[in-house]
């Protein structure tokens, strides 16, 4: 899960192109934001292809976090200031 920011831009980007993406057993993985036309829009700039998922949360709210990570193995926190935001992720 990857926030449509500066820094979760270049996770994108790195995951998308990094070699495993083709190897026989590739992983996958999701960009997540606050909102789905940003995440669209992200995924369009970054030509990553329709195995790529998109996952509307909003890290203010337990619930949402929870829907979200419950999806994933691995959270990619990108969403700062993390002493504001990093409380539902974390727990």
């Amino acid at each position: 899960m990857i926030a449509p920011g500066f820094t979760g831009k270049y996770i994108a980007e790195y995951l998308n192109s990094h070699p495993e993406r083709s190897s026989p057993t590739p992983f996958t993985f999701a960009i997540a934001g606050r909102s789905q036309d940003k995440l669209e829009g992200l995924k369009r700039e970054l030509k990553l292809g329709d195995e790529v998922g998109l996952i509307v949360v909003n890290v203010g709210d337990y619930a949402s976090v929870e829907a979200a990570v419950i999806q994933t193995k691995v959270v990619v926190n990108t969403v700062g200031p993390y002493w504001k935001y990093a409380d539902n992720v974390v727990r």
